[in-house]
């Protein structure tokens, strides 16, 4: 994928204890770009209106933005964007450090999360 992109979304459902990948298209890239453009598009399209922030199926996702790993200067934000619990609406974070960094050269553009795990776990991307 060009243009910053590794062309790859990594899906984590808690509920089904699945994981699975799911490929962007160069299209939503270039409309969408950096974590947040593509955090509001994903929760725009996987939500339903009837979904609370608590609900299993509200959507957690962790996306880098477009310029993370290389060595631009303030290169290193990640977005963290879903329903959130506080007003119900569009909720966004911002976290730096190596972590985003580290998804991508893992290869993934963004750890999408959904459901819930009947008991506690973790997730190991390696």
């Amino acid at each position: 994928m060009p243009y910053g992109y590794n062309g790859k979304l990594l899906y984590v459902d808690l509920t089904a204890r699945k994981v699975r990948s799911r490929s962007l298209d160069v299209k939503t890239d270039r409309m969408f770009l950096g974590g947040s453009g593509l955090g509001a598009k994903l929760l725009y399209d996987g939500l339903t209106t009837d979904v609370k922030p608590f609900d299993p199926e509200n959507i957690l996702a962790f996306l880098p933005g477009l310029l993370v790993g290389t060595s631009a200067p303030g290169s290193n934000r990640t977005a963290v964007c879903a329903l959130s619990p506080a007003t119900g609406i569009w909720g966004e974070a911002r976290v730096g450090g190596g972590w985003g960094h580290e998804l991508k050269y893992a290869g993934w553009d963004g750890l999408v999360i959904t459901g819930q795990a009947s008991s506690p776990v973790y997730i190991w991307i390696d």
